[in-house]
């Protein structure tokens, strides 16, 4: 749906997609996700999402605009540089408050087929949030970071691609 789009208003960006591979074009990147928490998705559990971020060039620093689309709820989540971001067009703001503790803050870690011996080491260090979940889609975990439901977002399977955390 997404290529079919952009191709409908001859916008011809290349294309960074985890289902497709690489597209060229002439006219910036977009870095897509078109289904992110697929498990989900394929399992019917409302948390899975598509993460657009457009890029004027080839590093993540040059991203301009993004958009993650919660596929459970509807819910859009947007963002320019320089502009703020947002979630169905409100304004986002920080609501965490300082001074949290380790035993205070939630966690979102994906920790999805780590190794034993990752598992093993990170023992310590999970022993010490009170709180730590994981939903099964990066980009709307991080969208659940930048709304204050999440203090932290760490992913230790050393396998994040830019398609899960661009937009």
């Amino acid at each position: 749906a997404v290529l079919d789009t952009i191709e409908k208003y001859h916008f011809r960006p290349t294309v960074i997609g985890e289902e497709c591979g690489l597209i060229k074009g002439d006219s910036g990147y977009l870095i897509m996700d078109a289904i992110d928490g697929t498990t989900n998705a394929m399992r019917r559990i409302p948390f899975y999402c598509c993460s657009l971020a457009f890029a004027t060039d080839y590093k993540m620093s040059s991203i301009t605009d993004a958009v993650v689309v919660d596929l459970g709820t509807g819910d859009i989540y947007s963002s320019s540089k320089g502009k703020g971001s947002f979630m169905n067009g409100e304004r986002l703001e920080n609501t965490r408050k300082s001074g949290d503790t380790l035993q205070d803050m939630v966690v979102g870690m994906n920790i999805s087929g780590v190794s034993h011996e990752v598992f093993s080491s990170l023992s310590y260090l999970l022993s010490k949030f009170k709180h730590a979940r994981h939903f099964g889609a990066n980009a709307l975990e991080l969208c659940y970071l930048a709304r204050g439901f999440l203090d932290a977002y760490l992913d230790f399977r050393n396998k994040i691609r830019i398609t899960d955390m661009a937009a």
